[in-house]
């Protein structure tokens, strides 16, 4: 029996919402692209519909790398790496730390590409699953590989994780900042949400058996 503790990342390990740093480093290298995004952007900004945001943050994701090979993508991931480093909540890099030396291992669920939050990650033994694109010869395309790793489709995706390796987990806790994470965090023995004073008291009206870490 292995002892895994279960992280989403956008909003949890970090302080904020990666996605629009990737974008941009994506746009850096071919700036034009920016003109075929506008509307999933509009939709991000004006709806308040999670599921609704999240394909559009995975529509305006797969048309900035469509087309692009692995060696543009490495590149890419350098210098977005550089940029969510300092984003880290310091707090939640030391849990995982002492979580490490204490023998226990991590798997970190996010609906970001698994692409980009891998290379965050690159040096350490923690495993990441995330939203997949298609490649076809080395060439990424605009397609999901698989289902969108997000809500109750991060379970699903754990599971089959969990088949392909030879562990046995026992998820001792699960943290998130979003309760679309419910789903998973009810695979661990201990819940924690995180997040700033709003969230938190939204999160306990949904879940009062949680534990909350408040961290503006």
């Amino acid at each position: 029996m292995n002892n895994f503790l279960l992280f989403d990342f956008d909003g949890t390990i970090t302080r904020t919402d990666t996605t629009k740093y990737l974008v941009l480093e994506l746009l850096k290298l071919r700036p034009f692209r920016i003109f075929g995004i506008t509307n999933n952007i509009l939709k991000m900004i004006f709806s308040k519909n999670e599921k609704i945001i999240q394909k559009s943050k995975n529509e305006i994701l797969g048309y900035l790398i469509d087309g692009l090979n692995i060696y543009d993508i490495e590149k890419i991931c350098k210098n977005f790496n550089s940029v969510a480093l300092p984003l880290f909540r310091s707090s939640i890099i030391m849990k995982i730390n002492n979580s490490i030396s204490e023998g226990h291992k991590i798997l970190i669920v996010t609906a970001s590409p698994q692409f980009a939050v891998q290379a965050c990650f690159s040096s350490s033994s923690i495993f990441v699953l995330g939203t997949k694109y298609r490649q076809c010869k080395k060439i990424y395309t605009r397609e999901l590989q698989g289902i969108p790793c997000y809500g109750e489709n991060k379970v699903i995706l754990i599971s089959e994780w969990v088949s392909k390796n030879s562990f046995y987990p026992r998820f001792l806790e699960g943290w998130s900042d979003s309760f679309s994470d419910r789903h998973m965090l009810k695979l661990a023995t201990e819940r924690f949400w995180i997040g700033n004073k709003r969230q938190i008291k939204k999160l306990k009206v949904l879940d009062s058996e949680a534990n909350f870490v408040l961290e503006e």
